[in-house]
């Protein structure tokens, strides 16, 4: 562990300083916990796989977000936990409560195998189970709702909507690339086999700058035969706006939603709730 910088009086207190305290600590048997207020510890009796610890180089080991991942399904609810999923393997952090871009920490294919290759530890089933419902890819905490409001089941308070691929590299054509001045095009959320396209915009105000380069970008996509469907703040905010695009892309898919009420509205709330309401 890193230790702080020593205050003029007092014996410096253990690091890393610059984490918000209290930390959460593992250890390896019940002897080896210790009563503080800079730390609470948490026994890890088992053995753990390969590349559960990872040295930070600053004096003190992290475990993996692997780890974290089946660590936090203790602790997080379905919903939460399928969201930290995405996070884990998105483009973005959210840790602080400010949102800024960075490589995904993690992928879905690494976190199953790593919690395929655990024996039987808390946390293993509900972590297996929620990342039924994680994808690659997402480059925002409104994209990570904006989906999982789309695609998590029935029961769960999603449409149920099969999953997309996110933020999708589509190489324009000769003609497209002409429509839009560029070579390539990023989709929000992309559905090959439907040729649909819904992106998220979450801007306050009308740019006219912006409004003819997202014209553009419809045309380039259109000209390809891709459909867009374009969501809105206040759409993944209002319960009836999403419920409506919900139905549109569930047309363009091929798909009739046949949930039922009044059971769907209520979970489709709880998770509306949980979602929106740290947002």
């Amino acid at each position: 562990m890193l230790d702080a910088p020593p205050k003029k009086g007092s014996l410096a207190e253990p690091g890393p300083w610059w984490l918000k305290r209290p930390l959460h600590v593992l250890v390896s048997n019940d002897a080896a916990r210790r009563s503080s207020r800079e730390a609470v510890s948490h026994v890890q009796g088992g053995p753990l796989p390969p590349g559960s610890v990872l040295d930070s180089c600053n004096g003190f080991c992290v475990c993996s977000p692997e780890l974290t991942f089946v660590q936090m399904a203790t602790v997080f609810s379905l919903a939460r936990l399928i969201e930290l999923g995405f996070e884990l393997c998105g483009t973005y952090d959210a840790a602080d409560g400010d949102v800024r871009e960075c490589m995904p920490l993690t992928s879905v294919d690494k976190l199953a195998s790593y919690v395929a290759s655990l024996g039987r530890v808390h946390g293993k089933r509900k972590a297996a189970r929620a990342l039924r419902y994680v994808a690659n890819g997402s480059a925002s905490p409104r994209e990570t709702t904006l989906t999982m409001l789309l695609c998590l089941p029935y029961a769960l308070g999603g449409y149920g909507i099969e999953m997309p691929l996110l933020n999708r590299r589509i190489d324009l054509t000769r003609r497209a690339r002409r429509i839009s001045g560029r070579n390539y095009l990023v989709c929000d959320l992309f559905w090959p086999d439907a040729m649909l396209d819904v992106e998220y915009d979450g801007g306050k105000h009308a740019d006219p700058g912006q409004m003819s380069k997202d014209s553009m970008r419809r045309d380039a996509l259109l000209s390809m035969g891709i459909a867009v469907v374009t969501v809105t703040k206040w759409q993944l905010d209002d319960g009836g706006g999403l419920n409506g695009i919900a139905h549109v892309v569930a047309h363009r898919l091929g798909k009739q939603l046949r949930y039922k009420d009044p059971e769907f509205t209520r979970v489709n709330l709880d998770l509306r709730s949980e979602l929106l309401g740290r947002r």
